[in-house]
């Protein structure tokens, strides 16, 4: 405060009335405070030899409002903010997060965000910034065939495009679904152990900023082939009545025991009988 004197002493007293801190320098001046406590404040004033002192008794309350350093995800992800230390709280840019009035929302933020947490108590009102960095997740595909030749099961083979950098990424592994882990840009052909069964291959591209891409797709394996008869019997009668084979589409010829043939096709779909 101003004062019109000649000489001024400043002093800020602990319990036990030790001297914390002193000065005659500043008329005017700040102390921060770091311990809560009871202290004094003593001023000591000279003014044409005369000299007078005013003590006043203040009562310091330091909150201990915590909250997160600056974090880092990726983008689709969430996360937890933290925050503990008052009695309400309040979340400004409310953009991303699941409830802006509570101590620990979830961020889910699209681009990087910086949020502001008010702390509210009885008697202290403070602000602090959390920055929640989202980090880039590059794109990437995957394409599959079943493949099968006559009398073996089918096999399922694993495609990047064509136009993906690889190089972009660190790695690839692949989750075939039943419980086996391929890995590499061109993996081996699988076969699954049980057929006419549904399997989600789950493609995971490690970013080199730490973050994963991650594609599932399901394959369905069809049920094992039937083994093409040896004799059918096409009376109509719903049973055995056309030759059937397991790989529908595939180029037939049937030839009687005379060596003529009695039948071909480029496209088959099971209907000779």
């Amino acid at each position: 405060t101003g004062l019109d004197a000649d000489d001024f002493f400043w002093e800020i007293l602990a319990a036990g009335n030790n001297v914390i801190y002193s000065q005659n320098t500043d008329k005017d001046f700040y102390y921060t405070f770091t311990v809560s406590g009871n202290y004094k404040i003593r001023l000591n004033v000279t003014n044409c030899n005369l000299t007078d002192q005013a003590v006043q008794d203040i009562n310091i309350i330091i909150p201990n409002f915590q909250t997160n350093d600056s974090v880092q995800i990726c983008r689709g992800e969430s996360i937890q903010l933290q925050a503990s230390g008052a009695n309400s709280y309040q979340w400004t840019p409310t953009t991303g997060l699941s409830n802006p009035n509570i101590a620990n929302p979830i961020a889910s933020p699209t681009q990087t965000t910086t949020y502001t947490i008010t702390f509210i108590n009885d008697k202290c009102r403070v602000e602090q910034k959390v920055k929640v960095a989202v980090l880039p997740v590059l794109t990437a595909d995957f394409t599959f065939k079943l493949l099968k030749d006559c009398n073996t099961p089918y096999r399922v083979q694993l495609n990047l495009p064509v136009t993906l950098d690889t190089a972009k990424f660190v790695r690839f592994t692949w989750d075939m679904g039943d419980g086996t882990i391929l890995e590499g840009t061109n993996p081996k052909e699988h076969i699954y152990a049980e057929p006419n069964k549904d399997y989600i291959v789950t493609l995971t591209a490690l970013n080199p900023n730490g973050c994963n891409t991650v594609i599932k797709k399901t394959v369905s394996i069809p049920a094992p082939p039937i083994q093409p008869p040896n004799a059918i019997t096409p009376n109509n009668d719903g049973i055995n009545d056309t030759f059937e084979i397991a790989e529908i589409g595939s180029k037939v010829e049937i030839w009687n025991r005379w060596g003529k043939r009695v039948f071909k096709s480029d496209n088959y779909k099971n209907e000779w009988g």
